[in-house]
């Protein structure tokens, strides 16, 4: 297999001609030519508790790209899609026999994965994303190899590294905040994408004239130039024909955004309004020392100017000291502060003000929250504490009281000690909120971003004994406009949750839309990490994922999930919220006990709530999804990927089944449903084998194969008799065929069980009745070793016991 059936990206051709631009030798090209190779090695985002991890669709590449963190590396990556420069760029490039140099000039060799490995035009550059908080504190760490040199992150290790294979080395941060930054470049990445599978273009060569002679806000251009929207100033940003603020304005404040054709001036106005973005988010520089001071203070503070302000009024005559105070009160109110600035005392600061447990104490306290506290040994604080009185008994010093612990003990960050304690959901519930500056913004374009999630209906449906189905609950998935928060398409399936489910919402999404989003949102469920997810999306959408149990990163999609159980499950007979509130509500009550509901009538609230009442629900801003829908469109327009509903988009649907059973070229092919032929599935089967199977996740009855080169469909015995159902009606019949083979199985084994009873009862008799005959074994050897008493019900079996008593009573005298 050849470098480039292994990675996609830039051919080989076109690296060759990077080499040669950059003046590359032989040996440092093989080195770069590995790295291509061993790229995207390292799994991203396995134990992440924080990061986003996506999965980009890339243009460029041609192929997909895994980012670990979407406010870092996923921002990097949207600039390279927009470089005119960058011919290609891979991910997680590894780089081995890093050198530095640790104590005592010791030599240390490491090895590493670089975020980027960017292809341009002349030269082959590697780059490390971090963001600029994270380095200012690894820059205080002691041999810290990062470094901040006249304005820029350095990394000597990497440097050394990336020169001594002929390619440089940069580190990238992205700006603060980040997120109008990425909201931007995601809607210019969502235009081009549009332009790349519709062809959409546009006609802008006025406009671009226009932009070279001055500036023109969006606005402007909107009103000068008849079909100019801000969707036109997306695209030729995304074109790189014009420039703009793309790091600080948002491109919907359209009186604010600005274009230009040269890129030097729009660098400069963006990097003068990101700073004063920064300073609006930055902490506030106190210069009135009264917005400091206590309560004491203050409050004598009062007093003293009280007291001036009454001498100055009664003429009265200052004392030196409040001569001195007056002039520092007419100096204090010409520098534009308070005059109670200048009578301030200094009471606040008197009293004890160090710390009463000694430094014994305290570092003994550090070291019990490290050992026994973050790392879960000890879960509950009392017990910590009672380990704390053990240790101060065993050195010899008094222990100080609980609450004076207690108050040491959560000075330091609770997050350690929920991961141990309570895994990646302890860490959630405990995690603070993320700051407004570093957190992304919602996507701007109406169809771009599909939240998608799922949970079970808290409501248990009745049996219905037609369908032999039990009493149960359904599961729901939800899939939500990242924009305007509008249900965008469902699946109510009934049984576990299964990758058929997420191939039932997308089948839903493009009969009702008639294209696909950007970009998906789904959190870390096994069917929303399966193989079948991510060949789905080749080509033509990006994925994007949760970190494990950050249900608030797909908050929108929760919402949806709470509102259906909140305003329609628990409405309706058979709820299961007494279920969930245990022994606290009586038996009557609960869900096995009112199951009474139709599934085809809970189905129908389901649908009702999603379609009807909840678009027209306002949010909390005032606005309905409806409104965001309509304010966005009329803004931008609609995004998304053109897609048919043809034979091509149903076998990318169908999931992928295992052939367990067996062929035959008469009947066709077996699997746990039954037997699947076709004319065209019986010709291929006598001189190909089948490829790969799969089955249609709504009909039953569909099975498509792929064999000789070409997909065929193979029909079940029943496709007849079900080619009039209604969808629903089939997709019921498809979800519930496992529940009904799994009873059918236990049916089968319960029957089975009672036969081999009744047989080995029938072996023993006749055993007993011809004892020389049979064998000379003692008839004890030859009881049976499981008697069913519930096989003494039976008819037959009271002629089996009379012979079995007639027998033991002909060997009895005898």
């Amino acid at each position: 297999m050849s470098l480039d059936q292994q990675v996609d990206g830039p051919s080989r051709d076109e690296r060759d001609l990077v080499y040669a631009n950059a003046g590359m030798s032989e040996k440092a090209i093989r080195h770069a030519e590995n790295m291509v190779c061993g790229s995207a090695g390292r799994k991203v985002g396995k134990g992440a508790l924080t990061n986003v991890v996506t999965r980009l669709d890339s243009l460029k590449n041609r192929g997909p790209r895994m980012m670990e963190s979407h406010t870092c590396e996923l921002v990097k990556a949207y600039e390279l899609e927009h470089d005119p420069d960058v011919i290609g760029y891979y991910t997680q490039v590894p780089c081995q026999r890093i050198e530095r140099l640790i104590g005592n000039y010791r030599r240390h060799v490491t090895s590493a994965h670089l975020d980027f490995m960017v292809f341009h035009k002349d030269r082959v550059e590697l780059v490390e994303c971090k963001p600029d908080s994270w380095l200012t504190r690894k820059i205080t760490e002691e041999q810290a190899d990062w470094q901040k040199v006249d304005g820029v992150w350095q990394h000597g290790p990497y440097q050394n590294f990336a020169t001594a294979h002929e390619l440089s080395f940069s580190v990238w941060t992205p700006p603060d905040p980040p997120g109008v930054y990425l909201q931007n470049l995601e809607a210019m990445y969502g235009v081009k994408c549009c332009s790349a599978h519709s062809g959409e273009t546009y006609d802008v060569n006025a406009v671009m004239r226009a932009i070279q002679k001055r500036p023109y806000s969006i606005n402007e251009l909107m009103d000068e130039f008849e079909g100019f929207t801000a969707r036109t100033a997306l695209w030729i940003l995304s074109m790189g024909l014009v420039h703009g603020p793309i790091k600080s304005t948002p491109i919907l404040m359209t009186d604010r955004f600005i274009l230009y054709s040269d890129l030097a001036q729009a660098a400069i106005v963006d990097m003068r309004t990101l700073d004063q973005v920064g300073k609006f988010f930055s902490k506030p520089e106190i210069i009135d020392p009264i917005l400091r001071a206590t309560s004491t203070d203050v409050q004598y503070a009062h007093k003293r100017y009280a007291l001036i302000e009454q001498s100055l009024q009664q003429d009265v005559p200052l004392s030196v000291r409040r001569k001195k105070l007056a002039k520092d009160i007419e100096r204090a109110v010409e520098e534009g502060m308070s005059p109670l600035s200048a009578c301030l005392t200094n009471y606040g600061k008197c009293g004890n003000r160090i710390s009463r447990i000694g430094d014994e104490r305290e570092e003994l306290i550090e070291d019990l929250v490290i050992r026994l506290w973050n790392t879960g040994v000890i879960k509950a604080l009392k017990k910590l504490y009672g380990a704390f009185k053990d240790e101060c008994g065993r050195r010899g010093i008094e222990a100080c009281g609980r609450t004076a612990f207690d108050k040491r003990v959560h000075r330091h960050s609770p997050l350690a000690h929920a991961l141990a304690t309570g895994g990646f959901r302890g860490y959630q519930a405990a995690r603070p909120a993320t700051d407004p500056s570093k957190r992304s913004l919602i996507p701007i374009a109406y169809g771009h971003t599909l939240h998608i999630d799922s949970s079970d209906l808290d409501n248990r449906s009745a049996p219905d004994i037609a369908k032999l189905m039990p009493a149960g609950k359904g599961k729901f998935y939800v899939g939500v406009d990242g924009c305007s928060t509008e249900v965008m398409a469902h699946a109510f399936i009934f049984g576990p949750a299964r990758t058929d489910g997420l191939a039932i919402l997308l089948r839903d999404y493009v009969r009702r839309h008639g294209r696909l989003p950007h970009l998906i949102h789904v959190d870390r469920g096994p069917e929303n990490r399966s193989l079948w997810i991510e060949v789905f999306a080749d080509g033509y959408m990006s994925l994007r994922w949760s970190p494990s149990a950050g249900s608030a990163w797909n908050g929108i999609a929760e919402n949806v999930i709470k509102q259906v159980n909140h305003q329609v499950a628990h409405a309706m007979i058979g709820s299961t919220e007494p279920d969930q509130k245990g022994r606290h509500v009586d038996g009557r009550f609960k869900s096995y006990k009112n199951a009474k509901t139709s599934f085809e009538t809970l189905r129908e609230q389901f649908l009702v709530f999603l379609y009807e009442d909840f678009p027209n629900s306002p949010r909390g801003d005032g606005m309905t999804p409806l409104e965001a829908k309509a304010e966005a469109i009329a803004a931008l327009g609609v995004f998304g990927v053109p897609c048919d509903l043809n034979d091509d988009f149903l076998i990318r649907t169908a999931v992928p089944v295992e052939l367990k059973k067996r062929l035959s070229t008469k009947r066709g092919l077996r699997t746990e449903d039954g037997w699947f032929t076709s004319d065209a599935l019986i010709r291929g089967l006598r001189s190909h084998d089948i490829v790969e199977l799969r089955s249609d996740c709504e009909d039953p009855t569909i099975l498509y194969a792929k064999l000789g080169g070409e997909w065929i469909k193979a029909f079940h015995s029943k496709a007849q008799s079900l080619a009039l159902m209604t969808p629903s009606e089939k997709l019921f019949e498809s979800m519930y065929a496992p529940i009904r083979r799994a009873e059918a199985r236990r049916r089968l084994d319960e029957i089975g069980r009672k036969r081999n009873t009744r047989i080995e009862l029938a072996n023993y008799a006749t055993t007993l009745a011809q004892p020389a005959a049979s064998n000379n074994l003692p008839i004890k050897a030859q009881e049976p070793d499981i008697v069913d008493e519930s096989a003494t019900s039976e008819p037959s079996t009271d002629v089996v016991w009379a012979q079995l008593e007639a027998c033991v009573e002909r060997g009895g005298r005898s």
